[in-house]
C-alpha cells in the first residue's frame, strides 16, 4: 500500500471542488473522498444553493469558502449574502471557513463571534505578487 504524504509528516492533500451544479459537486466530492485529507468547497462557483446537502454525511473535513469577485470569486452576490453562506457553513458544522480579511469588518466580526467549533482561515489574495506584512494583515489581527 502506498504511504501518504501525511504518513511522512509532509502535509496533507486538499482538493478544491469548483463545480457549477450540485450534481457535479456531489460527484466531485465523492471522487475527492478517495484521495483528499481535506475538501474545499468553492461556493462561489455553484449556480444553485445546496451547502447542507454537500456537508451531510461527509467523510473528510471541509473548508467552505465563497470568494469575493475581486479576489478570484466567480459570483457577484452582495457581501451580506456571501457572508451569509459562510454563516450557514458554521451553523452546519463545517470544520473550516475560509474568509477574506478584506471582508467588511462588522460582517467578519459577527461571523467569527458565532463560530461554534468551526476554525477560520483568514485569506488575502494579491494577484500581482507576494505581499509583505501590511496593514491588511494587522487589521485582520485586530478582528480576531
Amino acid at each position: 500500500m502506498r504511504r501518504s504524504l501525511k504518513d511522512e509528516g509532509l502535509g496533507r492533500i486538499c482538493i478544491p471542488i469548483a463545480e457549477k451544479t450540485m450534481k457535479g459537486a456531489i460527484k466531485a466530492v465523492k471522487e475527492a473522498n478517495r484521495f483528499a485529507d481535506l475538501i474545499e468547497l468553492r461556493m462561489d462557483y455553484l449556480k444553485e444553493p445546496g451547502l447542507a446537502t454537500l456537508l451531510q454525511d461527509r467523510q473528510k473535513p471541509f473548508i467552505v469558502t465563497h470568494r469575493r469577485k475581486v479576489e478570484g470569486g466567480k459570483s457577484w452576490v452582495n457581501e451580506k449574502r456571501r457572508v451569509g453562506i459562510l454563516e450557514e457553513a458554521v451553523d452546519l458544522g463545517a470544520e473550516f471557513v475560509d474568509v477574506e480579511i478584506g471582508t467588511e469588518r462588522s460582517l467578519l466580526q459577527n461571523l467569527i463571534v458565532h463560530k461554534k467549533e468551526t476554525k477560520f482561515i483568514l485569506s488575502f489574495h494579491d494577484f500581482q505578487g507576494t505581499p509583505s506584512l501590511n496593514t491588511d494583515f494587522r487589521r485582520a489581527l485586530t478582528v480576531i
